[in-house]
This record gives structure tokens, C-alpha cells and sequence, in this order.
């Protein structure tokens, strides 16, 4: 990482003066320093530099200088980066839990988690449930063409007998066996009816287009949770509360399209963390400004097909 400047408690005399000289209305980095004085600031994610580019901006920019409370004639930092190994990607479905235990260790768990939909999963939902947290986002969707269709019959037109593991299709006939499936460490199992049932059925066509049909299930747990989150979805209760989100995917947007938010400049876990951790820092520091500024809040951003499509057709 970028070996950083000491900072001063006040700005040098020569560095405030070229530095109010130079923006006679204002700068966002002098509005932070003069508001915020000496806490921790990083201009260098705040614009996206890469460290380089940052230790160049540093030694020639009075109004980084003015920031870090830095003399003129300081030479700034050094741009050398380090090398580490990286271990290898987690899926989003299977970070709620590790997110959770860090909350629950500092006392912040929250009751309600709003998540999007690579969050929420059938073992996630019922996980975070029994740490006490409600895990509300869009539940995974039933993608089988009978439920597509609209038409066909979904596990939902099934009755399971969990405790005898028999499930009875819609022409009242009963699977021919209900047996585990282990794939990739998670468990379901996979319920079969007959084919001698199945082939000659007049309610076939709304059923399987294979000899018999075959039924894929979660643990019960699982299966009746998500089955509750798919039906929370559809009330209004559900549109109301993760409504909220909207300013959280507002903030990811920002932090992708202007500080490149998805792409490490680091390589090591440890050091792209601690990238989020001041591209964090660094988005809080641009709204204290834009909010000390009296800057106005922008509308919702649009596409150049949006804005054509809602132009007015000309008479």
C-alpha cells in the first residue's frame, strides 16, 4: 500500500494561502479540512486514482496539500504496492452468514437484512432466521416451464407427506420413492412417481413431458421457508419495506460507476479490503462535502433510450 505523509494538526500558513488563492469559491477537499480538521481523509478513492497517480496528485496538488495539511514544498508518499496471494471467490449465497456472525460479535445484528436477490437463498433465509434476523429480499423463482407456463403443475399442487416421505400428485397417485440427493455439500431429494402411473395419466400434459415426473425438494425447513418468502413477496407489506433498498443499490451505482468499485487495484484480499474500507470512507467524505456545500440532491439518473422513449412524439 501507499505509504502516507504525517499530518499536521493545522495547515501551514503558505499552503492555506496559495490554497484560498486558488479557489476563490471553494474546493470540496478545503470545505472538508476547514469542517472536519484533521480525521483521516483519502482523496485518492475519493477520485480513483491508483496509487501512482495519487503520489503524483499529493506532490503537486495544493488542494490535496491543503487537505493533509501538507507544506508546499512536501514531497508527498511513495506509490509502492506489495504482492500477496488471494483465496478463492465466495458466492454471494453464502455470505449472509458470515456477515451476520461479524455483526452478532459487535453487538449490531440487525432484525431485518435487506438483501437483493443473490442473497437469498432457501439455506440463507432459514439461517438467518435462527439468529433472529429477517432476510427480506426477492426470492429465488420457480424457473421449472410448469410454473413459466402457468398451466402446468408445480410442486406447490403436490401434498407431501414429509414424515412418511410421500408426496401424492394432482390425480391422487403417490411417488414410488423419496430418496437424499447430495450436490456440492448442500442436501435435497428427489421424489419419483411411476411410470406406470404416469404414461397413461389424462392430466399428463400439464404434469412432465418425460415418461413420469420427477419432484426436486429442499429439506422441510427449507422448502416451507422459501415457500413463505415466495408468498411475502407478492403483499404490499413486502413493496413497502424493501422500498428502502432503493438507497442502497443508489450507493453500490455510485461507488461502481465512479470510483470502479468492482475493480481491485490490489492484489491480496486483505489489501482489496482495505480498498472497500476507503472507497467507503472516501464516498462518506464526498457527500459531507456535497452536503456542506448546499449541493442539491440529483434526480434519478436515465438512460439516452429512457429519455427518448418518454420524449414527446412529435404531432
Amino acid at each position: 500500500m501507499s505509504l502516507r505523509p504525517t499530518l499536521s494538526g493545522d495547515v501551514p500558513a503558505s499552503t492555506a494561502s496559495v490554497a484560498r488563492a486558488a479557489f476563490l469559491h471553494g474546493n470540496p477537499y478545503l470545505c472538508l479540512r476547514d469542517r472536519l480538521g484533521t480525521i483521516f481523509t483519502d482523496a485518492q478513492f475519493a477520485e480513483n486514482l491508483p496509487d501512482r497517480r495519487a503520489a503524483d496528485a499529493v506532490r503537486s496538488r495544493v488542494d490535496w496539500k491543503y487537505l493533509l495539511g501538507l507544506e508546499l514544498t512536501d514531497p508527498g508518499l511513495d506509490a509502492s504496492v506489495l504482492v500477496e496471494t488471494t483465496p478463492a471467490p465466495v458466492v454471494d449465497r453464502d455470505a449472509p452468514e458470515d456477515i451476520h456472525a461479524a455483526l452478532e460479535a459487535k453487538g449490531l445484528l440487525p432484525g431485518t437484512h435487506l438483501a437483493d436477490a443473490g442473497y437469498v437463498a432457501a439455506d440463507q433465509l432459514v439461517a438467518s432466521r435462527r439468529k433472529g434476523v429477517a432476510l427480506l429480499g426477492p426470492a429465488p423463482k420457480d424457473y421449472q416451464w410448469q410454473a413459466r407456463s402457468g398451466e402446468g403443475f408445480t410442486v406447490q399442487d403436490f401434498r407431501l407427506d414429509w414424515e412418511r416421505e410421500v408426496a401424492t400428485c394432482p390425480a391422487g397417485h403417490q411417488s414410488k420413492s423419496w430418496s437424499p440427493d447430495d450436490h456440492q455439500g448442500r442436501t435435497a431429494f428427489k421424489v419419483r412417481f411411476s411410470t406406470t402411473d404416469c404414461r397413461p395419466c389424462p392430466l399428463k400434459t400439464q404434469c412432465t413431458r418425460s415418461g413420469r415426473r420427477l419432484l426436486t425438494l429442499r429439506p422441510r425447513e427449507e422448502h416451507e421457508t422459501l415457500e413463505a418468502a415466495r408468498q411475502r413477496e407478492g403483499q404490499l407489506a413486502f413493496s413497502k419495506e424493501y422500498r428502502r433498498r432503493a438507497g442502497i443499490e443508489g450507493t453500490i451505482s455510485a461507488g461502481v460507476r465512479v470510483m470502479h468499485l468492482r475493480r481491485s487495484r490490489y492484489i491480496g484480499l486483505a489489501k482489496t479490503h482495505l480498498q472497500h474500507v476507503l472507497t467507503a470512507a472516501a464516498m462518506n467524505l464526498i457527500r459531507l462535502g456535497a452536503w456542506f456545500a448546499g449541493t442539491p440532491l440529483a434526480r434519478t439518473r436515465q438512460s439516452a433510450f429512457t429519455k427518448l422513449m418518454m420524449a414527446p412524439i412529435p404531432a
